[in-house]
């Protein structure tokens, strides 16, 4: 009978944390659509988006085509420390997808009361999201 009580339990406080987690989805969404109401935090996700995805489909159509080794490391010594492998250069589209997905869960949790701030965040994103594009498109430039 021991054995039944604690799985009633457990399944008691699984079922407790779902329903949380629910709860904390609904609400983020909500939340989101209140920042998408916003012109300046819709339009600069969107170009956000658009740029990170624009750099990922630059290196996946010229990837067969880059060199074994590409540079990237521009703040190194010139030669062959500037070099890296052409996988590497997802880091730049990863990284503008990452700082997208932070900014998106930052305001989320810390600036919906301060719509100015989230605005200023959001425009930073896109201009982080088009430098990365800008530096893809140039390096893939340069090589081919």
């Amino acid at each position: 009978m021991g054995c039944h009580v604690k799985a009633a339990e457990y399944k008691k406080g699984t079922m407790k944390l779902f329903e949380k987690f629910r709860t904390s989805v609904a609400l983020a969404t909500t939340h989101y659509k209140e920042l998408q109401e916003n012109k300046i935090i819709r339009l600069s996700a969107l170009w956000s988006l658009l740029f990170a995805v624009i750099s990922i489909l630059i290196l996946v159509i010229v990837f067969q085509r880059l060199p074994p080794v590409v540079p990237l490391w521009f703040s190194r010594p010139w030669g062959e420390e500037r070099l890296a492998h052409p996988l590497w250069l997802f880091v730049l589209p990863g990284g503008a997808l990452l700082w997208i997905a932070a900014t998106v869960e930052f305001c989320l949790r810390f600036t919906k009361e301060h719509l100015v701030f989230s605005q200023i965040l959001f425009l930073s994103t896109a201009f982080v999201s088009l430098l990365s594009l800008a530096t893809t498109a140039m390096i893939v430039w340069i090589i081919l």
